[in-house]
């Protein structure tokens, strides 16, 4: 088993696995998700049993009575699984595509969750004194890919959006509220640095190893 700690990935490795990631998100389909059916048409991020959204999902904490938002929602997979009326949670979605908000807006009626869905870039639609108790971001995990590579649903081009979205939420989470952001050290932003600079601390709550040789980690942050 590869440290991440140690052993840096190049992008020639990961190549190959990113082809296979485009291919199992080019096509539409309706995936099963804790209860739920969820449309993705083809070029929106799946969430099928290895992804990203079942790894958060396997480690969030028992989210109950709050207010919660899902930046980036794509599908809408894991703000609609929060808004089940049994959790008694007030979620927000968003999404700056608005292919994404349609989406999300139709997996919420065919599920029956009561949610509002946004289209907007990160915290950008909301009033400087909007706050949350719980923010998901699932963002994208390549930060290091060479330019004008890689699925745009898995890069972030040197962090730009991560970096932003760090600098924001301190803002965003109220006294004791926490942000949850999936997260590489190989191949991602240097996110502690990130959250020690804007006066958060980060925490590991899961870990899991990709086919690619990726350990990602979801990071739990808030203020302090």
């Amino acid at each position: 088993m590869r440290d991440a700690a140690e052993e840096a990935i190049e992008w020639a490795e990961l190549e190959p696995w990113q082809y296979r990631f485009s291919a199992r998100n080019d096509y539409p389909a309706i995936i099963p998700f804790r209860g739920m059916r969820i449309y993705a048409p083809g070029g929106l991020y799946h969430p099928w049993p290895l992804s990203s959204s079942h790894f958060i999902a396997d480690r969030l904490p028992g989210i109950r009575g709050q207010k919660v938002l899902d930046l980036g929602c794509g599908t809408g997979v894991l703000g609609l699984w929060l808004a089940d009326p049994e959790y008694g949670n007030c979620v927000t979605l968003t999404d700056i595509d608005p292919v994404s908000v349609a989406v999300t807006e139709c997996n919420a009626m065919a599920n029956e969750r009561f949610a509002r869905v946004v289209q907007a870039d990160l915290f950008g639609a909301f009033d400087e004194e909007r706050m949350w108790e719980c923010v998901i971001f699932n963002a994208p995990l390549l930060c290091t890919a060479p330019p004008g590579t890689g699925h745009r649903m898995g890069t972030d081009p040197e962090g730009h959006t991560t970096k932003r979205f760090l600098a924001e939420l301190p803002s965003r989470l109220e006294r004791n509220g926490v942000g949850y952001l999936p997260w590489s050290r190989q191949v991602g932003a240097d996110v502690p640095r990130l959250c020690r600079e804007h006066g958060l601390r980060a925490e590991c709550v899961g870990r899991d190893w990709r086919e690619s040789g990726l350990e990602v980690q979801l990071l739990e942050i808030r203020r302090g």
